[in-house]
């Protein structure tokens, strides 16, 4: 059943209210349906792209380049999955672990906890295939990332499952502009369409899944509209927000054709052994021609004699392609990186504007140096082929900033976390001080691993739809 905010509020009262339609929230709505449960799903865009709906993602970033933020994101129905690409990958499991270096790491969860939900995954996001590593040798392993063709876009992939029933129902362009709590519970939401119509919502259960820069600035701007009774213990509120990290830091030559879905990553022991996160590197072959391989050889001779001598011993022999090295690694999750609210700045709802604070460590950047270096050193070990790192990475300069800054996966700002006070949900996604709110999606995520977040946005929704079904 699809509705208007005009037909809201007419005394029905579902058992769980979901706030977002992407991943993780649309993940959630068709599992609990599926359980026979009565499902809401307030979407604040409409079924196409808008310019006033996409205006209220508008904010600013401080410290490091970044994109526009209403770019990165998209608001309209299925959310972000609109521009996803369709990658995917579970965490590895040392993601989940907290590593010495970096003290704010570590889920109160592990991998187990999500294995279960591998093949549903899988067939929410049609995926075939197997993750299994097929390689594995001297500290690197080869990972393997599946993809759908074409990617799924929630909207299109649900809608007709919300016209044909009349439990799971979906509503357009429902702003959510306040939550009502009263002792630990969420009595209500408000909402508003863009023509200044406006609805209280009642449920049993309350989801905010509205991605990862908007759950923790409209939980920021709610709980401020509370007097702090929505989640009174905010001090990690908006707080460790990551990206996964790009750059393209060399060019390898190979002695073997190169499949550009192969993708390499450290083993955990490695990682461990050279204190750094997890990091992957995808080789995206590029054509060769004899005459591009003399000229390297020539400016080699001189830059590096050892690696042009062994460009000239294999031309025309086993050399067989030029690659460019491909990188994406986790960011440290680190308190000063957050979102918080605009004090100048409000969307068309009255809502104040996101602030995003980023900046990158020392040990973001020792990540990517010390994997490209040990990949490289692997390469010649096994005589899979040399690596040439560009000059910013040979110097240690900063990576050139014109090019893939991140990946547009936000995550962070709501984190899981053991106990109250660390994060704002705990490990089944509650919020920590109200007994009918959780959060979905990936900024509930305490550390981001190298993989794409989509799939374990999956897993998540459906080990949340699993709990609540048992406790609705």
């Amino acid at each position: 059943m699809i509705l208007s905010v005009t037909e809201l509020g007419s005394g029905h009262v579902p058992d769980v209210c979901i706030i977002g339609s992407g991943p993780a929230g649309m993940t959630l709505a068709v599992e609990l349906h599926r359980f026979g449960k009565d499902v809401l799903v307030l979407e604040a865009g409409g079924r196409e792209l808008t310019d006033e709906s996409q205006d209220v993602y508008r904010g600013k970033t401080v410290g490091d380049k970044y994109y526009d933020l209403e770019s990165a994101r998209l608001r309209y129905l299925g959310g972000t999955s609109n521009h996803w690409a369709g990658w995917s990958r579970p965490l590895d499991a040392i993601d989940f672990e907290p590593r010495d270096i970096a003290p704010n790491t570590g889920w109160p969860i592990t991998k187990k906890h999500l294995d279960p939900y591998i093949s549903a995954a899988k067939d929410v996001l049609e995926l075939q295939g197997s993750f299994e590593r097929v390689f594995q040798s001297g500290g690197i392993r080869e990972i393997r990332f599946l993809n759908s063709s074409p990617p799924v876009k929630f909207g299109e992939k649900y809608i007709d499952e919300f016209d044909n029933s009349e439990r799971l129902s979906l509503c357009l362009n429902a702003n959510v502009t306040a939550l009502e709590t009263q002792h630990g519970h969420v009595t209500a939401a408000r909402v508003h369409d863009f023509e200044g119509n406006g609805a209280q919502v009642r449920a049993g259960v309350f989801v905010l899944a509205c991605g990862g820069i908007e759950n923790s600035r409209l939980l920021l701007h709610f709980n401020a509209e509370s007097g702090g009774r929505l989640v009174p213990q905010a001090e990690t509120l908006g707080r460790y927000w990551m990206e996964h990290l790009y750059a393209s830091p060399g060019e390898a030559f190979m002695n073997e054709p190169i499949d550009d879905r192969r993708t390499f990553a450290l083993t955990a022991e490695k990682q461990r052994e050279l204190q750094i996160l997890n990091c992957r590197i995808r080789i995206q072959a590029t054509p060769v021609s004899p005459s591009h391989f003399r000229e390297l050889a020539r400016t080699l001779a001189c830059q590096a004699p050892a690696l042009g001598a062994w460009i000239y011993d294999r031309m025309g022999r086993d050399l067989r392609c030029t690659a460019q090295i491909q990188t994406s690694w986790e960011q440290e999750p680190r308190r000063e990186n957050r979102i918080t609210l605009s004090e100048s700045d409000c969307d068309r709802f009255g809502i104040p504007r996101p602030v995003l604070h980023w900046t990158r460590s020392e040990l973001d950047r020792r990540t990517l140096d010390e994997s490209v270096l040990f990949f490289g050193e692997v390469m010649a070990r096994s005589d899979l082929g040399r690596l040439r790192m560009t000059s910013w990475m040979r110097d240690g300069d900063e990576a050139p900033r014109d090019g893939l800054l991140g990946g547009w996966h936000h995550m962070g700002g709501t984190r899981m976390s053991q106990r109250a006070g660390e994060g704002i949900v705990n490990s089944d996604l509650r919020v920590w001080g109200q007994d009918n709110l959780y959060v979905a999606g990936s900024s509930v995520f305490p550390a981001g691993g190298q993989a794409n977040p989509t799939f374990t946005i999956v897993q998540l929704s459906l080990r949340l739809a699993n709990q609540l079904s048992r406790h609705l």
